[in-house]
């Protein structure tokens, strides 16, 4: 994967996840919920490059610009670079490996009513937001993040991967966005 995407440039392939990207182990911890009705679009950022975030955001608009969802993307890119740049911040290198491996996941699953934003790493500490009702939490120095994406998306959870490490999603509604779906790699 490269280092740098400028906007002039067209979207890597492995980034866009075009079935060439690494699959990286955790990518089966989902659900078995993906089915004709779906479509999924997913890659593998390497965190320790000044870019991910970026390259996080260029993968969320090129896929919700495909699939008809350009209504979401304020939320859904939001969501995605503050995600990655958790990882970038807090995630434990892997156990092996050099010291810039550190790799994250990232991909979208679209259903005819909602979308799901994944966020994958190596680390298997799970996130820890600032509670709003503690006192100072709006000044501490972390977890104010996990309260705006909280506040974004529908839905906020993470699971246990079966390499140790961990997935964050984001559940997002069509409805609530005023966008219809994608059922089956075309527009609903």
């Amino acid at each position: 994967m490269r280092n740098a995407v400028t906007t002039e440039e067209k979207l890597p392939v492995r980034l866009a996840g075009h079935g060439r990207c690494l699959a990286p182990p955790w990518r089966d911890v989902w659900p078995g919920r993906l089915n004709s009705q779906a479509v999924y679009r997913g890659g593998v950022l390497h965190v320790d490059k000044c870019n991910a975030s970026f390259n996080a955001r260029l993968f969320v608009v090129a896929a919700l610009a495909d699939w008809g969802l350009w209504a979401m993307r304020a939320d859904v890119v939001l969501c995605a670079s503050e995600l990655v740049g958790n990882v970038a911040k807090h995630a434990l290198r892997p156990a092996s490996g050099r010291d810039d491996d550190r790799l994250a996941s990232i991909g979208l699953r679209s259903w005819p009513h909602e979308l799901f934003l994944e966020v994958g790493d190596h680390d298997p500490r799970f996130p820890a937001a600032a509670e709003p009702q503690t006192p100072g939490a709006d000044l501490a120095d972390g977890g104010r993040g996990l309260q705006m994406v909280r506040a974004l998306a529908d839905g906020l959870f993470w699971k246990r991967a079966d390499d140790g490490g961990k997935v964050v999603y984001c559940r997002f509604a069509l409805a609530s966005h005023g966008v219809g779906g994608v059922a089956g790699g075309a527009l609903a």
